[in-house]
């Protein structure tokens, strides 16, 4: 239920954004909380007639819910041709967290009184294990880098660091001396 004037939904992404963006969300995960409601707004603009953000119900989030999973993957992207499989659970959960999120900043800010997102329940993404490196593997990898240049040496401890602690490639890039901890065997930054 709407109590607010401001409906516009680019006025509300905008909005959005800038709370995300100053409570400390790295930029990549503001990208996909904002991507998530423009993909949002596009389906109701083309299939729920335009329907306002404030103003969708139960019912409309199920039938988007259907929508993602009858979704084929990259089916509209700009610059990827369409691929032959729907879209991932993974990447349905991530819409459907991150509108959930956005609904709850609309409560927070009062701009509605309720959201229909806090009585659906968000199919869980698919358990997906992904396998280890085998030791020839990694030993085939380590053997690749010229460890007798700065950069390949620089290169072979990433790689040991990101197998020894299982860092993200941009938690890697993004550690700063101040986060580590070497003495205690940690850092305190994730």
């Amino acid at each position: 239920m709407t109590i607010s004037n401001s409906t516009d939904p680019k006025r509300l992404v905008s909005g959005y954004q800038l709370c995300t963006s100053t409570e400390g969300n790295s930029a990549n995960a503001v990208q996909i909380f904002i991507r998530s409601i423009d993909y949002f707004q596009r389906y109701l603009d083309s299939y729920q007639n335009g329907k306002l953000l404030t103003d969708i119900t139960r019912q409309e989030i199920r039938e988007y819910i259907s929508y993602l999973q009858h979704t084929k993957c990259f089916a509209k992207h700009r610059f990827t041709p369409i691929q032959d499989r729907n879209l991932l659970g993974h990447t349905i959960n991530c819409y459907l967290r991150s509108l959930r999120c956005f609904y709850s900043w609309l409560v927070n800010e009062e701009i509605i009184t309720k959201h229909s997102f806090d009585k659906v329940k968000i199919p869980p993404p698919p358990k997906r294990v992904i396998p280890a490196f085998s030791s020839q593997q990694i030993g085939r990898l380590l053997k690749v880098i010229d460890t007798k240049t700065l950069v390949g040496y620089r290169h072979f401890a990433m790689i040991l660091t990101l197998l020894d602690t299982g860092l993200r490639i941009t938690e890697l890039c993004t550690l700063k001396m101040d986060k580590l901890f070497l003495e205690e065997g940690n850092g305190n930054n994730y």
